[in-house]
């Protein structure tokens, strides 16, 4: 599978691109991804939320794994989840044990979230 991306169609900011891909995310969650470098321009990482992006340009959001932030412990003894089926809607994935599947109030690294 690919990573999630979209062309934005305007004139933009990167938050604005993100909300269109993610659209129940909150702000917040939408700055930590571009703070732990899982976010892409045109391949480039981004590392402002509120820089400005033209018509055109491709946004790309890397894999929590993929990110410039993956604590280590993390890295080597829980292995990535498999996705097993993904389209606009849903995605399915086959968890591995000890990754949690819902996001905590305390920000853990080690969720699917």
């Amino acid at each position: 599978m690919s990573d999630p991306n979209i062309t934005v169609k305007k004139d933009t900011t990167v938050i604005e691109a993100l909300s269109l891909l993610h659209p129940n995310a909150k702000k917040n969650s939408l700055r930590r991804m571009v703070d732990h470098g899982r976010v892409r321009s045109d391949g480039v990482k981004v590392t402002r939320a509120n820089a400005k992006i033209l018509a055109g340009v491709t946004i790309t959001v890397l894999s929590k794994f993929d990110g410039d932030e993956t604590v280590g412990k993390y890295k080597s003894s829980i292995p990535a989840p498999e996705v097993v089926y993904s389209d606009k809607s849903v995605i399915i994935v086959n968890k591995p044990a000890g990754l949690l599947s819902v996001a905590t109030d305390r920000g853990e690294a080690d969720t699917m979230f």
